[in-house]
């Protein structure tokens, strides 16, 4: 939803920064650091859940959770011959915590998230397709919901004025506070009813889809192409920047969901991305002690090892 609060430039997109990833990458980072000093980390574990449920509700979303703690599990059981203090009693009530902060945080958003858009009106019409209020029936949509790309390439490719230039002009589309992005128009999204001056619901065309756009086959491969090695290269520069698996897993899933969300307003995911990046180098500064050093010459900072 739109921001009840605007603060000064750029603050706002700097908190929502730190929900979605800032403070994620931090705890990777320490967490990752304990691993290499052969620490204890089973309450810093515990830290992780505690990050991705808060940023989950406070960003009113679902997946947050999952994108958040997933990949770093994964990456533990990965390299879990190099974790000290996490035996299997420990992992047992580590997962019974991940279940549990995880069925909360669904019921805690379905709750606010029912609070704050009862008032949304969505308008169907019967005679485009009929919609049951039935739970399973809702459960269905749910899913189909974020089952983002056919329904993407289907809307676009029924468009008849696919071109360059409407690619272009979609790549550089800046959304606006009261306005719906082309592609709504496009899919005849039902959320073109709602008032977009309070809410910021958008349906996602996807990677193929918004390539599609130029009306060739050729450059949907070609832009599938080029994502699927810029990840690739971009995922080996975090590695090598780092060093660490557990941030390298999280880059990992952002990127593959930054991909999903191409196609509506392409420039704004742009500048999230120059803002992770900014994240990385700061912590490759850290990594490196370069930062250590310059405390030091200045006489801010009396420690002798490098992190």
């Amino acid at each position: 939803m739109v921001p009840r609060t605007i603060l000064q430039w750029p603050l706002n997109a700097v908190i929502y920064w730190i929900l979605s990833m800032g403070m994620v990458m931090g705890m990777a980072t320490l967490l990752w650091w304990d691993i290499f000093l052969k620490k204890n980390i089973s309450l810093l574990v515990y830290a992780i859940l505690a990050e991705a449920f808060f940023s989950s509700v406070s960003l009113l979303s679902r997946a947050t959770y999952i994108f958040h703690v997933i990949p770093q599990l994964l990456s533990l059981y990965k390299n879990k011959q190099a974790l000290v203090g996490v035996s299997r009693k420990k992992a047992i009530l580590i997962a019974v915590a991940f279940v549990g902060l995880f069925v909360i945080s669904i019921s805690a958003i379905t709750i606010l998230r029912n609070y704050y858009y009862s008032n949304v009106p969505i308008n169907f019409n019967s005679a485009e397709g009929l919609i049951s209020s039935s739970r399973g029936v809702g459960a269905a949509r749910f899913i189909i919901d974020r089952w983002i790309g056919v329904e993407g390439v289907m809307a676009v490719y029924s468009y008849p004025k696919k071109n360059d230039e409407l690619f272009l002009s979609v790549l550089t589309e800046r959304p606006k506070i009261g306005g719906v992005t082309f592609y709504q128009k496009v899919c005849k999204s039902h959320y073109q009813g709602m008032d977009m001056n309070k809410y910021t619901f958008a349906s996602l065309p996807g990677a193929a889809a918004f390539f599609y756009y130029t009306g060739s086959l050729g450059y949907v491969f070609l832009g599938l192409l080029v994502l699927t090695l810029a990840a690739l290269f971009s995922e080996s520069l975090v590695l090598s920047m780092t060093g660490n698996m557990l941030l390298c897993s999280i880059y990992g899933m952002y990127v593959a969901n930054l991909i999903a969300q191409i196609g509506v307003a392409p420039r704004q995911l742009l500048v999230h991305l120059f803002m992770v990046f900014c994240g990385l180098i700061f912590i490759w500064l850290l990594k490196s002690g370069l930062v250590a050093n310059l405390l030091r010459k200045a006489g801010l900072h009396g420690m002798e090892a490098r992190i």
